[in-house]
């Protein structure tokens, strides 16, 4: 009975560590899409054309 509980205690600890990990990289991902997405966007500043 206590192996079984010790068992469920470290199956529940790795469980913890893979979502922790998951999230982290779902961030970095999400990251990197919003990073791209506003490179691929057209700025809104107004381009300083002078004339010569």
């Amino acid at each position: 009975m206590l192996i079984a509980l010790v068992g469920l205690i470290y199956l529940f600890l790795q469980a913890r560590e893979v979502w922790r990990k998951s999230r982290l990289l779902l961030g970095e991902i999400e990251t990197a899409a919003a990073r791209a997405g506003e490179a691929s966007q057209p700025s809104s500043r107004p381009t300083d054309v002078r004339e010569t």
